[in-house]
């Protein structure tokens, strides 16, 4: 079984937002943002059993991990609770659009071909939210969109 919670995203020792994680079902993972790989708990035999993480992925080899694991069939139990506080402007954040694309990646090396095309079909959205919220970074605006996003 795989353990995992919510985190707390700050900026500037300022809540900047409260993510929930959500990985009950396998269309979880098309959210970019499905879970907090600071908010998750992976047992050793698990990782032993699929070898790891996959360094190819740079920047989402947590990503990868843990779509393994659903994919094996593994349970995953949400907790209920905030796990993890966490700092804004992590790799995965400086580069989204390689994150992104590792996960297309993962999916495709999985065989989910299905999520890899509709990730694919959406690059063009993602990649303009990307360049706003870069735009936007540090801004009012900004910060009251992370404040009441529902996640």
């Amino acid at each position: 079984m795989l353990y995992y919670g919510d985190a707390e995203f700050y900026q500037d020792d300022a809540l900047s937002f409260g993510f929930k994680a959500n990985m009950q079902r396998a269309r979880d993972f098309l959210r970019h943002n499905c879970f907090s790989h600071q908010a998750i708990f992976y047992p050793t035999a698990l990782l032993q059993s699929l070898g790891g993480y996959r360094l190819d992925f740079a920047i989402s080899a947590d990503f990868d991990l843990t779509w393994r694991c659903w994919r094996s069939g593994c349970r995953f139990e949400q907790l209920g609770a905030v796990i993890a506080d966490c700092e804004l402007g992590g790799i995965s954040c400086q580069r989204g659009l390689q994150s992104y694309a590792d996960r297309v990646a993962s999916f495709q090396a999985s065989g989910a071909w299905h999520y890899a095309l509709l990730l694919k079909a959406y690059y063009p959205i993602f990649l303009a939210k990307n360049l706003l919220v870069r735009r936007l970074e540090g801004s009012r605006l900004l910060a009251i969109y992370r404040k009441y996003k529902v996640r």
